[in-house]
């Protein structure tokens, strides 16, 4: 998704897995970064049971050409990458976590 590396800060890889209640989740403590600024995008709110409130969730991709659910979800990332936003945990909640994309787009077609 972003090969250069210029848009993502930080990635969590595998080694930034940790192993609760026998599974893996992910803790975003190893970013070690400010939470009010990490933004998850994942398909399973589980894998970030630590810090569920900076998750974004995403059906999981499926090989479906007409699955838009990325690209639906680009001007809120960049809303809260270009705005003032002081807490990127309160815009997702703001938005929802699961269609969040959808009410931010409704909300910005509706100021038009």
């Amino acid at each position: 998704m972003d090969p250069g590396h210029q848009i993502f800060a930080g990635r969590l890889g595998k080694e930034s897995l940790c192993y609760d209640s026998h599974k893996y989740i992910k803790d975003l403590r190893y970013l070690n970064r400010d939470m009010r600024k990490i933004v998850v995008i994942d398909k399973d709110i589980e894998m970030l049971k630590l810090q569920p409130d900076n998750c974004i969730v995403l059906k999981e991709y499926t090989g479906d050409k007409d699955d838009k659910s990325l690209l639906e979800l680009l001007p809120l990332l960049e809303h809260i990458a270009k705005s003032e936003v002081k807490d990127v945990r309160k815009e997702i909640a703001k938005y929802g976590q699961n269609d969040g994309a959808k009410r931010f787009n409704e909300e910005m077609a509706m100021k038009i």
